[in-house]
């Protein structure tokens, strides 16, 4: 990359930044790392109901397709450490993680 390539880019950038935290700050609440907040986790394979003590009570919704098994862990949480410790569960279990979401509150 050029140098003056590369200056117009990180040029570019500090702008870039600060138009997308005008936007977030504008279309969603974000909660401190610890304070309550809702998570959705998404995960590869079927959860029984016997996981629900191992993700602090939050939801479970298994979805299967013929080749695909996919199931949803969706609440509350008391903060960041407890999402941690969900994922770090679910790492330990060998079960693959596809996506964590935080979801904005009403």
């Amino acid at each position: 990359m050029t140098q003056g390539l590369a200056a117009a880019i990180l040029g570019t950038l500090p702008s870039k930044v600060a138009n997308m935290r005008s936007i977030a700050s504008a279309t969603m609440k974000r909660p401190a790392f610890d304070q309550p907040a809702s998570f959705r986790i998404t995960v590869q394979g079927h959860l029984g109901a016997e996981w629900t003590d191992y993700v602090h009570g939050m939801r479970i919704d298994n979805m299967h397709d013929r080749d695909v098994q996919v199931a949803t862990v969706t609440g509350r949480l008391p903060d960041q450490a407890a999402l941690l410790g969900v994922l770090n569960t679910l790492y330990d279990s060998h079960i693959t993680v596809l996506a964590v979401e935080s979801l904005v509150e009403n």
